[in-house]
């Protein structure tokens, strides 16, 4: 049965009471218990969860993982410039020209992109990656249309905005596939069939994973990040090491989000991702390898 917008209203309504009624100063407090909400469950809506995911010790692995690419971030900093295409010293934009055909997919897909978020009956899902890295895609279409309409070199706002562009152009098209590739090949099947132990549990889980938002951010989010990024670019431009770089920042930044901040409010979006188990240190590396990985094959198709 769908939900209603009366139950839709009642489930937010609950949801900001749950939040107010969190102690915010225990979150800061180094003597209080490191998870602030009852069981480890935000709501209880992660009780499907093994509770050894949800509570306990930490295992060393998966930290180790993420304070030795920490590491390699903070000494590998390229300078700022080399983060952005030059030509002859002077910065170089990439979109597609006013009105053409793929100027035309990024104005409509964002469009698009925009109203998918908007069937989502709470901005809550953001903090996921899946649609953390949708909202990005979403504003680098929107940007790719706006682009042949800015001038950079008269206005400082423009060329930033321009600049941003150009950042995420590798970050938006590695999430993409690395939100299809765990979700479809690892995350959904481990869901299914390992933590969802009824029919009835199986059931709801399926009709909710083949719903159309969620069939939009899982899989098409793919085709939508490869037109943005690869078609919508002339020149076969191949991505460096900068714009690899940039990439593993942003994952980082999400990693220690989420064991920093979701795992203390019980926001066990990703299990394989848990911190209490020396499986995630493989979970990690596997999904920080794919960005180099994915660099290299993005670039041996541009080089064809």
């Amino acid at each position: 049965m769908e939900e209603s917008h009366e139950q839709a209203q009642d489930r937010k309504a609950k949801r900001i009471a749950f939040i107010n009624s969190i102690n915010k100063i225990d979150f800061f407090d180094p003597r209080k218990p490191w998870i602030v909400v009852p069981n480890g469950s935000f709501m209880g809506y992660f009780n499907w969860v093994p509770k050894r995911l949800r509570v306990g010790p930490w295992s060393p692995f998966p930290i180790a993982v993420l304070a030795c690419v920490a590491y390699f971030i903070v000494i590998n900093r390229p300078p700022v410039l080399l983060l952005l295409s030059t030509q002859n010293g002077q910065l170089v934009y990439h979109f597609p020209e006013a009105f053409s055909i793929m100027w035309y997919y990024n104005f409509f897909g964002f469009l698009w992109m925009c109203y998918v978020i908007s069937c989502f009956p709470t901005l809550f899902v953001l903090v996921s990656f899946t649609m953390f890295s949708w909202l990005i895609m979403t504003i680098r279409h929107g940007i790719s249309a706006l682009a042949p309409f800015l001038e950079p070199d008269i206005y400082q706002s423009h060329a930033a905005i321009l600049q941003l562009h150009e950042l995420l152009r590798f970050w938006v098209l590695v999430s993409a596939i690395i939100t299809f590739t765990v979700w479809n090949f690892l995350l959904a099947p481990l869901v299914y069939f390992i933590l969802m132990n009824t029919q009835t549990q199986k059931k709801r889980f399926l009709k909710w994973a083949v719903s159309f938002e969620v069939f939009q951010v899982q899989v098409m989010v793919i085709v939508f990040a490869f037109l943005n990024t690869i078609t919508s670019v002339e020149g076969n431009l191949l991505f460096t090491f900068s714009d690899l770089w940039f990439a593993l920042m942003m994952h980082e930044i999400y990693a220690v989000f989420y064991v920093s901040f979701l795992d203390r409010f019980g926001v066990h979006l990703y299990p394989i991702f848990s911190p209490r188990t020396h499986f995630a240190a493989i979970s990690y590396g596997f999904v920080f390898s794919m960005l180099y990985t994915a660099q290299k094959c993005a670039n041996n198709i541009l080089s064809m």
